[in-house]
């Protein structure tokens, strides 16, 4: 049995979409961790019988704080919890991973509301595929491909949006090189990707031991080379496609009381620069983040240069949607 822990906070029928993708490829269980339960319960209490028998929900409350205290890990994480919803995720996933051995699971994976799973190249049924694997991958990484809104406003952004930039994990090292130069020449400081490169992770429940904690959001374990960890490197393997600040509304809406804390936790990586810090800058000096969609976002007057060379992909969740 495949499982997937999410934890979200104002749902919407993107979610039903989101839902009905991961049903359709082998996911058995979700557990759905509320933020904001009494904002989110309602919508979940009207999804078709045929959903609601695949989903946990656990509150955002006192009795799973509580249980927080039960893992040795929490007092890193204490002081922020209420302003990270990283940190949750990370106690969170602890405590799927418990309810995974209970349920039978044979694999978890963490995702959010604007990730789904795919396979460039093939059929998207991922149960078979990680069910079918070596017995010494204990766990398996899906690369990020994010999404490239090719309109200033989306509705829907899985039946929309259909351009990706190609996880880098796809190129050749000449190829790579190529990208790389090529970017630098044209934004200087900004990096390719906005939003995280690293993808998210599925776990084999089966090596979970008591109070095991994710290394983080994206992984379970620190090693991503390790023996016993696989990573998607062809077409033919499933990846990650990530849907952030789809919609120019949506990235506003985001962006609105926004913390410090949260923004300071994105590495700036090579090129010393963070989206969400650039966001902020934007908001605190009155500027209009339209400009910064068009050119981060949908990629502006870059996307030809991607698009020519091989680095945007396409895919049509919508179509089975």
């Amino acid at each position: 049995m495949l499982a997937i822990c999410t934890t979200v906070r104002g749902l919407d029928h993107n979610f039903l979409d989101w839902l009905n993708h991961f049903s359709r490829i082998g996911i058995e269980k979700f557990y759905v961790f509320l933020d904001a339960p009494d904002e989110d319960s309602q919508f979940l209490d009207s999804l078709p019988l045929s959903l609601k028998s695949k989903i946990e929900i656990i509150a955002h409350d006192l009795k799973l704080k509580v249980k927080y205290l039960d893992n040795p890990d929490f007092y890193q994480f204490k002081d922020v919890i209420d302003n990270l919803v990283e940190a949750r995720q990370v106690l969170n996933v602890n405590i799927a991973l418990e309810k995974s051995l209970i349920d039978g699971i044979n694999w978890l994976i963490h995702l959010d509301a604007d990730e789904l799973i795919g396979f460039p190249s093939a059929d998207d049924y991922l149960k078979d595929y990680l069910l079918n694997l070596p017995e010494h991958v204990d766990s398996y990484v899906f690369p990020t491909m994010e999404a490239v809104p090719r309109s200033l406003e989306i509705k829907n952004c899985f039946r929309e949006i259909t351009h990706f930039k190609v996880s880098t994990y796809l190129l050749s090292f000449h190829k790579l090189d190529q990208l790389m130069h090529g970017w630098r020449e044209r934004n200087n400081k900004f990096p390719l990707f906005n939003a995280h490169v690293h993808g998210k992770a599925a776990f084999r429940v089966s090596k979970f031991k008591e109070h095991f904690t994710p290394y983080s959001v994206h992984e379970f374990v620190p090693y991503r080379w390790s023996s016993g960890v696989m990573v998607s490197q062809t077409w033919e393997q499933p990846f990650l496609y990530h849907f952030p600040f789809s919609g120019l509304s949506m990235l506003r809406k985001r962006f609105t009381g926004i913390n410090n804390k949260r923004i300071q936790t994105y590495d700036r990586g090579v090129f010393g620069y963070n989206f969400y810090e650039e966001a902020q800058r934007f908001i605190d000096n009155n500027l209009d983040l339209e400009q910064l969609y068009i050119k981060r976002i949908m990629c502006g007057e870059d996307f030809e240069y991607l698009e020519k060379y091989g680095y945007i992909c396409v895919k049509n969740f919508g179509v089975k949607l």
